[in-house]
């Protein structure tokens, strides 16, 4: 495991980017509708986040839920999303393209490159990796590419449960290509999944209620609003720094006991 843990934080709102900030996060995703598996965040949105923010800001450029097989329309929105946001000064980007068999659409993911090289932006290939059929041979073309990480739960439910692929696609990458592992990650199980995969970031949207209106509209069942849990956060980070400290330290008397014996 390498120095320097980054938590990266979900958010959806400026409160949600605030509080993950105030917990210690190291990066924001951010993105909305959360409970659909997130989209694009409007302009205002970002524009608030990264004013009042001094973390890295990421932006999801998702322009509907459901699956990752997107029409050229779709795709041109996409890229103009992409100058809106780097021209809003954030520092990167979360993106994923598939074909109709689950591969990635290269031709599309060069498309989208392109104003992010324009912008500098960092660039992270989204949980649309989830759904590859050959998620080793994708890592190929994604470091080909010149993608800069990999947002991942081991194509499984959680990053508990995928973490024997994430591992391997830790040693598979060699440093070439960041793996970042999601899904239900809390901090019960961060330093677990931190310390058996090698990885250096972890991915969440650990959440709490905010407020439950009662001014709502008869039948109306979306009367709650959730926000990041900045004690949450703090929590994660906590003990994946401890986590990191152990193993250098570990690592450290280790060589100096080859050094003593050699």
């Amino acid at each position: 495991m390498g120095d320097g843990f980054v938590f990266e934080a979900c958010v959806d709102s400026v409160h949600s980017a605030l509080a993950a900030q105030r917990g210690g996060a190291g990066r924001l995703e951010l993105c909305s509708n959360l409970l659909l598996g997130g989209t694009t965040p409007s302009y205002g949105l970002v524009k608030m986040v990264k004013e009042q923010v001094h973390i890295p800001v990421h932006v999801l450029i998702r322009p509907r839920s459901g699956h990752f097989v997107f029409s050229c329309t779709e795709l041109k929105v996409m890229i103009e999303d992409i100058k809106m946001v780097g021209q809003l000064g954030v520092q990167g980007v979360a993106i994923g393209v598939l074909t109709e068999d689950n591969k990635i659409n290269v031709e599309q993911m060069r498309a989208l490159l392109e104003p992010c090289g324009l912008y500098r932006l960092s660039v992270t290939f989204h949980r649309a990796f989830d759904v590859l059929c050959d998620p080793l041979a994708s890592l190929e073309i994604l470091v080909g590419l010149g993608v800069d990480r990999v947002l991942t739960s081991g194509q499984e439910a959680s990053a508990v449960c995928g973490i024997q692929l994430i591992h391997l696609l830790v040693m598979k990458a060699e440093g070439r290509i960041g793996i970042l592992p999601a899904g239900g990650i809390s901090e019960s199980n961060a330093a677990q999944v931190l310390r058996r995969t090698g990885v250096t970031e972890l991915h969440g949207s650990v959440r709490s209620i905010l407020k439950e209106s009662v001014h709502v509209l008869p039948g109306d069942q979306n009367t709650i609003v959730w926000t990041v849990d900045s004690v949450k956060v703090q929590k994660i980070v906590s003990s994946c720094n401890i986590a990191a400290a152990v193993d250098s330290n570990d690592q450290n008397i280790e060589k100096r006991y080859q050094y003593l014996t050699s």
